[in-house]
């Protein structure tokens, strides 16, 4: 098993071919630490389960929708689903804002 799996609930939904992941933290202001987020990526670029299973999408669903506000750019720029609530019900997180973008040409001054 992935160290970054062992604080976490996970769930694999085969025909959405999609990983989805519970996390809970005592505070609402904590990220996800780099290393599990560096895990996820990694493993949705793979494109398998850490079980060998077909993925083409993760999901990270938190127990309070503060947190996952607190979350969701950092996840968004890695393609990862920000959800709140449970696994059984979770609600997708949606920022004023949307989802951040990135250009990389604009980012960097290239017009």
């Amino acid at each position: 098993m992935s160290d970054f799996l062992k604080n976490s609930e996970t769930r694999y939904d085969a025909s959405q071919k999609a990983l989805w992941v519970y996390r809970e933290f005592d505070d609402a202001k904590t990220l996800l630490p780099p290393a599990e987020l560096q895990g996820w990526s990694k493993q949705l670029q793979s494109g398998k389960t850490p079980a060998g299973e077909a993925l083409e999408h993760i999901n990270i669903v938190f127990s309070q929708q503060k947190t996952a506000e607190y979350n969701h750019q950092p996840l968004s720029f890695s393609k990862i689903g920000v959800y709140y609530g449970d696994l059984d019900n979770a609600t997708r997180y949606q920022s004023e804002d949307g989802d951040p973008g990135f250009d990389t040409r604009s980012d960097f001054g290239i017009e």
